[in-house]
């Protein structure tokens, strides 16, 4: 039976940064093909798969597995805010939260520098210590970068 993961979002007007939270994932797809985002991955040994329409368009996405969790990073293609992460807001109202700890609201975008920089995140994650699998490259950065339409993934 394949559960749905809890994934927080927070954005910026240029991107879009989601956490997937599940520990110890393996076997991870993500992808994103004519606006359709999608997620699969496996947590001791359970599952978990996730597909919905995004709000708005993106050009590509990078993600990186972690031994907590996927972090994933959409960039937008145009620069603006979405109100939603997903186009029909009540689709997973239990399973898609935000992520206040990175929330930057639009007003506050032009009057202050947000804390949640997606070159800075990016920078970051090839610096942590994480692994996907724990065989010898358990300390080698695992980043994918997938472009925005172009991407194939496991049908949910």
């Amino acid at each position: 039976m394949l559960l749905t993961p809890v994934i927080l979002w927070s954005q910026t007007d240029g991107g879009v940064m989601l956490v997937v939270d599940l520990p110890e994932v393996s076997g991870v797809e993500v992808g994103c093909v004519d606006g359709r985002f999608s997620f699969f991955g496996k947590s001791r040994g359970k599952e978990y798969g996730i597909e919905f329409e995004l709000y708005g368009n993106i050009e590509k996405l990078h993600y990186n597995v972690h031994e907590r969790n996927v972090k994933i990073v959409l960039d937008k293609k145009e620069q603006n805010f979405w109100q939603s992460l997903v186009k029909d807001k009540n689709l997973y109202k239990n399973s898609i939260k935000i992520d206040w700890d990175n929330w930057n609201d639009e007003d506050e975008d032009d009057e202050q520098e947000s804390d949640f920089d997606l070159s800075q995140m990016m920078r970051n994650m090839d610096m942590e210590n994480f692994s996907g699998d724990k065989g010898d490259e358990a300390n080698e950065p695992e980043e994918h970068n997938v472009p925005g339409g172009e991407c194939c993934f496991r049908a949910l």
